[in-house]
C-alpha cells in the first residue's frame, strides 16, 4: 500500500500541533520523510525539469496557507552545479530520492559582531552524501551547500518547517566574506 502526499501531509499536521521543539520534529519527520521518499508513487517524469538559469527545478508537493510545513521536491542539474553556502531560516529534513547529492555542512567563524552587518565568515565543516534510502536534518541555523554527484538529474525530497521565502534566508559570498538574504523563486521551473 501507498503512502501518499496527502497522508504525509496528514502526519506532518499532526506533529506540528503537538508544538515539539525543533530537534524533536526533525527527528519525528525523518522517517516519514523515507518512507514517503522510499514509496515513489508521488513522483512523475515531470519533477526533473530543470530551469536552466536556477540548475534546479521545484515542485511544490504542498505548503500551508500560513506558509508552515512546506514540502517540495527538488532535482539537481548534473552539470556542475555549484550552489553557494544558504541557510533556509527554519529546520529542513531532506530525503535522497533518486541519484546522489552531497551536502557540505558549514559554520560561521565569526561572532556576527563585526561593524558591518552583513559580514559574515564561512567554512566547509563536513560532508554527506544522500541518496535513497538516507536522510539530513538541519536545524534553522544549518548553512549547507548542494552538490549533484551523481550520474544524470538526482531528486530529493525536502520538508520545511516554514517555506524558506517566508523566512530571513541568507546566501553566503565566501570570497567577500558577506551574508545577503535570498529568496528562490519556487514558481520558475515551470515543474510546479
Amino acid at each position: 500500500m501507498s503512502y501518499t502526499v496527502s497522508e504525509f501531509v496528514s502526519d506532518l499536521q499532526h506533529l506540528h500541533g503537538q508544538a515539539l521543539e525543533e530537534t524533536a520534529m526533525m527527528e519525528a519527520v525523518k522517517p516519514l520523510a523515507l518512507k514517503l521518499a522510499g514509496d515513489g508513487a508521488w513522483f512523475n517524469e515531470k519533477m526533473l525539469t530543470i530551469d536552466d538559469t536556477l540548475g534546479v527545478g521545484i515542485t511544490t508537493l504542498h505548503e500551508e496557507d500560513d506558509h508552515s510545513l512546506t514540502v517540495i521536491a527538488v532535482a539537481w542539474s548534473d552539470k556542475d552545479l555549484k550552489v553557494p553556502p544558504h541557510d533556509h531560516g527554519t529546520w529542513a529534513v531532506v530525503a535522497g530520492v533518486r541519484g546522489i547529492e552531497r551536502n557540505t555542512l558549514w559554520e560561521r567563524q565569526d561572532d556576527g559582531s563585526h561593524e558591518d552587518p552583513d559580514y559574515a565568515e564561512v567554512a566547509p565543516v563536513s560532508e554527506l552524501d544522500i541518496s535513497l534510502g538516507d536522510v539530513i536534518c538541519m536545524g534553522s541555523g544549518a548553512i549547507h551547500t548542494v552538490d549533484n554527484v551523481g550520474e544524470g538529474i538526482s531528486l530529493s525530497l525536502h520538508t520545511y518547517g516554514r517555506n524558506p521565502n517566508t523566512t530571513e534566508r541568507h546566501q553566503y559570498d565566501t570570497e567577500n566574506n558577506c551574508a545577503k538574504a535570498f529568496k528562490v523563486d519556487f514558481d520558475s521551473t515551470g515543474a510546479n
